[in-house]
């Protein structure tokens, strides 16, 4: 037995990387071997010492529902490996994975799957744990049934009486909070979660997945997260790269964090660097900032928050910079075609672009309380359509 328990979401194993171009089966490989990261990181010594007693999986484990059995196995010898030191695993199907897929990756290996795995549509007792000291956790989980969770209205709760003395209630559920945003906005396939209704049965911690950024709600005693993924899937998806502890005493629950990185579960971090443009100088400016970051693991985008006020080459910069990382890419206006350069020296042509650049200049001096970078803003916008004319 231990004292803690571990919730981990959304791994997605198998999912594509193709946003790296040529590397994205490497990056694939590296990021599906999570679980064997984990499993080696538990078995290792010292590790035990965090004193883990269960281990979570909020759904969308898999990628799709129907990975290659090989790779399910890999999965599998993971999940054991962990068991064999003495924890214990729930595994809830989430619409990725999902339970009713009649050639499914749970249907299929149902029989074998480690630990508990939940396939009830509606709420219900899924599992009870012991931990160090006596406390005991009951797990109240369902699985993602597409068409068949029943509405949160519709959910009547088998708890209506407080746990026993010595008892907490854990949450483990795959779907949207009704905190998050609209349920089921653009077809999401996920069902909806009342954090309200679910805090009055008695929970204390609800363990959720299937939002991919690190989220956290309180109603009352009952403390609900998301932790998001460990491994990131892309720019718009680089993952939490957090491991979520939850320890539980006599007066509530307590949650902590650590790095997955420098544990050496999380393989590599997928970045965004957002740049305001108008605090760079120029193109060799731009090139050395990046330069600063470069790392021969790490995954990095550059994202320009608005237009150069100079020429610069982003596929160049790329070019020449990319060797030195896992992966560099430059999202923003490179001005390619037209330098700015001082755009009130500008005004002084006798161009289209002259005669906006003027125009600007009158409007801001009309206006002396503005932000003077809202006007390089303007400027730079109007006169990257406008410079390409050339002097008439």
């Amino acid at each position: 037995m231990g004292r803690s328990i571990l919730h981990l979401a959304d791994l997605h194993l198998g999912a594509s990387h193709d946003y790296l171009g040529s590397r994205g089966q490497e990056r694939a490989r590296e990021a599906d071997g999570v679980l064997d990261r984990l499993a080696e990181w538990i078995a290792m010594a010292g590790a035990g010492s965090r004193d883990i007693a269960a281990i979570l999986i909020a759904g969308d484990l898999f990628d799709c529902p129907t990975p290659p059995d090989p790779f399910v196995m890999r999965a599998i010898r993971a999940l054991r490996k962990i068991e064999s030191a003495g924890i214990r695993v729930v595994t809830v199907p989430g619409n990725h994975d999902e339970w009713t897929y009649p050639n499914g990756v749970f249907r299929r290996y149902e029989s074998t799957w480690p630990g508990t795995l939940v396939r009830c549509a509606a709420p219900e007792l899924a599992e009870t744990i012991e931990l160090d000291g006596g406390m005991r956790v009951e797990i109240i989980s369902c699985a993602f049934h597409q068409g068949r969770n029943p509405r949160p209205d519709d959910w009547t709760s088998p708890f209506a009486n407080p746990p026993e003395e010595g008892t907490r209630r854990v949450g483990l559920f795959h779907g949207t909070l009704d905190r998050v945003g609209e349920f089921l906005a653009g077809g999401e396939r996920a069902f909806r979660l009342d954090l309200d209704r679910l805090a009055s049965w008695g929970i204390d911690y609800l363990a959720l997945g299937h939002i991919h950024k690190r989220q956290e709600f309180r109603s009352g005693a009952c403390h609900a997260i998301y932790p998001g993924p460990i491994e990131g899937k892309g720019f718009d998806d680089p993952g939490a790269g957090e491991l979520t502890l939850i320890d539980f005493t006599q007066e509530g629950v307590r949650v902590s964090t650590c790095d997955a990185r420098a544990l050496g579960i999380r393989a590599r971090d997928v970045e965004i660097w957002t740049v305001d443009p108008l605090g760079i100088a120029d193109a060799a400016h731009l090139e050395g900032e990046i330069e600063k970051r470069a790392d021969a693991a790490r995954i990095l985008r550059v994202a320009l928050t608005g237009p150069c006020r100079f020429a610069v080459d982003f596929d160049d910069i790329t070019r020449r910079l990319g060797p030195r990382f896992y992966h560099l890419e430059i999202e923003g206006d490179d001005g390619a075609g037209f330098a700015l350069g001082d755009w009130e020296a500008i005004s002084s042509q006798r161009t289209p672009a002259g005669v906006f650049a003027r125009r600007v200049i009158e409007a801001r001096d009309a206006e002396p309380g503005c932000d003077p970078r809202f006007w390089d803003e303007v400027a730079a916008a109007g006169l990257r359509v406008l410079g390409s004319r050339g002097a008439r």
